[in-house]
């Protein structure tokens, strides 16, 4: 049955906007990395940053009304031709050059060797990376996109709280702090956040606080983050006074409430 699509994701963050997933399925499928998360961890991390900037990625359909190996062979045409960044070729986050994984279908030996003997040696030319580059997106379809986007939830409480659970005491490489200094570079300050670096007690992750919502007090805000599963510097954001809340969860700093009088 030819009820299979190939679609492709790009980067709404980038002008022009930037594919950076390539993939092939049936029915919702194409739905699946923003509803379910993506397993693929290049991508998830992509996607999340998108969110983050308050966007949402824009889905082209490449082609639809296709037999299982006719979405195969167009999703390794597009891979080779978007190129992946993994093998800096490209910008896709794809860890394959495609063909594989079609819900359940076998290709035959004579057709994996076809797809081996296309995949040999192709990289992407300069020429081809840089018209993927230069793809403009008209005023009007960047509207609707941003449209879209806005009040968007990607994640569920579920996914929230495990995204939660493992950043807790991430510890960053020295090449992603250099990454993030670059990114900041030029970047001013908004007046909440220079206040809360010049917060003299702002470093207080090791102070007792208090959850308003349970009435518990905690030894430190990472013990406070672990037991809720929320994350410690939203927590420290809601003690200082510079969010209202954490996910309806609110708190103070044991030393900065009142003292009761006899």
């Amino acid at each position: 049955m030819k009820n299979y699509y190939v679609y492709v994701y790009y980067d709404t963050r980038k002008d022009p906007i930037e594919p950076i997933y390539v993939g092939k399925g049936r029915k919702n499928r194409y739905k699946s990395h923003l509803v379910n998360g993506a397993t693929n961890s290049y991508l998830a991390a992509k996607l999340n940053k998108i969110k983050e900037a308050g966007l949402k990625p824009f889905i082209e359909f490449a082609a639809t009304g296709l037999s299982a190996e006719e979405a195969s062979l167009l999703e390794i045409e597009l891979i080779a031709k978007f190129g992946r960044a993994n093998k800096n070729e490209g910008t896709l986050c794809n860890f394959t050059d495609g063909g594989d994984g079609t819900f359940g279908y076998k290709h035959s030996e004579e057709t994996k060797k076809i797809f081996s003997e296309q995949r040999k040696g192709k990289k992407q030319t300069e020429a081809q990376y840089k018209a993927n580059c230069e793809r403009k997106v008209s005023e009007e379809t960047k509207n609707k996109i941003s449209k879209v986007s806005k009040g968007h939830n990607w994640h569920t409480t579920s996914s929230r709280q495990k995204i939660s659970q493992a950043n807790l005491g991430r510890k960053l490489s020295e090449e992603t702090k250099k990454k993030f200094s670059e990114q900041r570079k030029g970047k001013k300050q908004t007046e909440a956040q220079y206040r809360a670096n010049c917060d003299p007690n702002r470093n207080r992750f090791s102070k007792k606080i208090k959850c308003n919502n349970n009435n518990i007090i905690y030894k430190s805000i990472n013990e406070a983050a672990k037991d809720l599963n929320l994350h410690p510097s939203a927590i420290g954001a809601v003690a200082r006074g510079i969010r209202k809340h954490h996910k309806g969860f609110t708190f103070n700093f044991v030393d900065d409430l009142p003292i009761k009088e006899d």
